[in-house]
């Protein structure tokens, strides 16, 4: 309660204060409500005329279980993380560094950031992975990377400088599937004019499924300036 209340002071300067907070060890929504509650009152108390956001750390297998009442706890949640450290030794999975697959065949995070992933998408949160430990192995790091984005996480958090530029360069649209995906939208439309519902662009069938799936991808273009 103290360091919240020393963050949320109101006698420093407001660009000081938090943007958002990070609850680690997340369980339940009830950790979130409380600490919502906490947040609440500070910001009457002290006259604050901004919300600061949360970003709930989930991280071992009672979280995972509850990661859908989590996401919908209260407004100020913005972020799910899958914290695997932690959540590899509550599930006693065999690995002794963080994010390591342990010699598994497929993915071994693969269940854990799906149930994340679409209970952050089902309420409007971004998903976040967790850290890469090994962060001399840039190129498990780029796997993992992919693996991560290929499911849909927004990003991945670094744990070491050297991992920034690669992770930053993975979960940002290349400018090949920027152009590909505007082609396509400009080519629907133009379908669409004409009364079709598909259209054939570079040998791929476009459809409204389509324009769906790339939609994000622009939004995130134009984010970036790109």
């Amino acid at each position: 309660y103290q360091d919240i209340l020393h963050l949320m002071d109101h006698d420093g300067a407001p660009s000081a204060r938090p943007q958002t907070l990070i609850l680690p060890k997340t369980q339940r929504s009830s950790d979130l409500l409380f600490v919502d509650q906490l947040l609440t009152q500070i910001e009457a108390r002290r006259g604050l005329d901004h919300t600061t956001g949360l970003e709930a750390l989930v991280e071992d297998a009672t979280g995972m279980l509850n990661v859908s009442d989590i996401a919908t706890a209260c407004e100020r949640l913005e972020t799910l993380i899958f914290g695997m450290g932690d959540f590899a030794a509550s599930q006693r999975i065999d690995t002794l560094n963080i994010g390591d697959q342990g010699g598994y065949a497929g993915d071994l995070w693969h269940y854990p950031r799906y149930q994340l992933i679409m209970a952050a998408r089902a309420h409007g949160l971004e998903p976040v992975d967790g850290p890469y430990a090994m962060f001399k192995d840039a190129t498990g790091l780029a796997l993992d990377c992919s693996a991560a984005k290929l499911l849909g996480m927004t990003g991945k958090w670094a744990i070491h400088p050297d991992q920034i530029m690669p992770i930053t360069t993975c979960f940002t649209p290349s400018l090949e599937a920027i152009a590909q995906a505007r082609a396509q939208h400009v080519a629907y439309e133009a379908a669409l004019e004409q009364g079709l519902g598909a259209v054939s662009v570079d040998g791929v069938m476009v459809d409204q499924a389509s324009i769906k799936l790339t939609a994000p991808l622009l939004a995130q273009a134009a984010l970036l300036g790109l």
